[in-house]
């Protein structure tokens, strides 16, 4: 699982647009941690697994692209 803490990431993107975003990621445990990240048809995550040594950061490249609104078709 994920935990985040209070700093947030607002991206604000319009319909049909594509955003690209780097998020950086830390180990703040005495373990190393297996990352492994599952995303959804909208978000695509660069790279998806990974392992983080104790104290150790790492950058992930998220991409998010929001489909075109689509009106629904009335008979």
């Amino acid at each position: 699982y994920l935990v985040l803490d209070s700093k947030t990431a607002e991206l604000k993107i319009p319909v049909g647009a594509l955003r690209t975003k780097v998020v950086k990621v830390s180990n703040t445990d005495y373990r190393a941690i297996n990352v492994s990240v599952e995303s959804e048809d909208w978000i695509k995550v660069e790279p998806k697994n990974f392992t983080l040594q104790p104290g150790a950061n790492r950058n992930i490249k998220t991409t998010i692209s929001i489909a075109g609104y689509k009106q629904p078709i009335m008979e």
